[in-house]
């Protein structure tokens, strides 16, 4: 069922999803998130801060997967805008503490002054994502065929949409889908406050698995009973708590039911991720928001 798809990924100079360099100090969106932000098997013009970009007529920085959010923020000398954070339904909710970068510990500092600052985060860098270890990584995984090693990634689903389509679905999505998860928004709440410090709002955008979308178009019927989605309760616990949210989950299912007797999708058949089009939806609804139109770079 695999299907393979053009994807051109294009990063700037710090290693971020942008094909162009932005001015600094930075003043627009800034998209924090994981593999939804930064776009998985679309091309760069479609991914969500293209899109969100040539919508808003806001200038959109991808700051897809970053590990320190605020380290990001203070990088690009953010002085006013708007934070967009994207939180996949399977990825769990921040909880504190959060916001103050620790202190670099000793042995940085040592090193620091022995090579330099830069020579030192390179080499942090290095032992991050160490390019050896993708190298080998890689190789171990042609033999993970069940053939010769047993593939540890078959985490798949098979079913079966009710205009006849096949689609897979993560096993992970399915049991998150009976999962009971923790809903605090106290991280959302401290981050909040923490921008509006700076002249900066917050968005938090909220994304669902792909089960969640499909799980009312899939014959015969799930025989895991329809429940409240997980993030329509984060959405109602982020609402009490002031703090801006956008939940796709209802437009998404919305949008799946009327797309699916055309045989079109918001999510790849194969994938886990929203495809172009689920992308284009989201960066729709994120324009519509108070958020983005209070920006004085708003198009309308």
């Amino acid at each position: 069922m695999r299907q393979y798809r053009e994807d051109v990924f294009t990063t700037d100079a710090d290693g971020y999803r942008n094909r162009r360099e932005i001015a600094k100090p930075f003043q627009g969106i800034l998209l924090l998130g994981d593999s939804f932000t930064a776009g998985a098997a679309v091309r760069d013009d479609q991914t969500l801060n293209e899109q969100l970009g040539n919508i808003s007529g806001c200038p959109v920085y991808n700051g897809g997967s970053s590990p320190n959010s605020l380290e990001l923020l203070n990088h690009l000398q953010m002085t006013r805008g708007l934070v967009v954070w994207e939180q996949s339904e399977r990825t769990p909710i921040p909880l504190l503490p959060l916001m103050n970068e620790p202190r670099p510990h000793l042995g940085f500092r040592l090193l620091s002054r022995i090579l330099g600052t830069e020579r030192v985060e390179l080499l942090q860098r290095l032992r991050d994502y160490s390019p050896l270890q993708i190298v080998f990584g890689r190789a171990v995984r042609l033999f993970q065929n069940d053939k010769i090693l047993p593939n540890p990634f078959r985490g798949v689903a098979e079913a079966r949409l009710s205009n006849g389509r096949e689609v897979l679905f993560g096993k992970t999505e399915i049991e998150n889908y009976e999962l009971d998860r923790p809903t605090d928004p106290a991280y959302f709440v401290a981050l909040k406050t923490q921008l509006e410090k700076e002249g900066i709002g917050l968005l938090v955008l909220l994304v669902p698995d792909k089960y969640v979308v499909y799980h009312d178009l899939i014959v015969p019927p799930s025989p895991l009973p329809e429940r409240r989605p997980f993030l329509d309760i984060v959405e109602e616990r982020l609402v009490a708590a002031h703090v801006p949210v956008v939940n796709l989950t209802p437009h998404f299912r919305e949008e799946a039911k009327a797309l699916l007797p055309r045989d079109e999708y918001i999510y790849w058949m194969d994938d886990t991720h929203w495809n172009a089009k689920g992308i284009h939806e989201a960066a729709q609804v994120i324009a519509e928001t108070k958020a983005i139109s209070q920006l004085p770079c708003r198009k309308y």
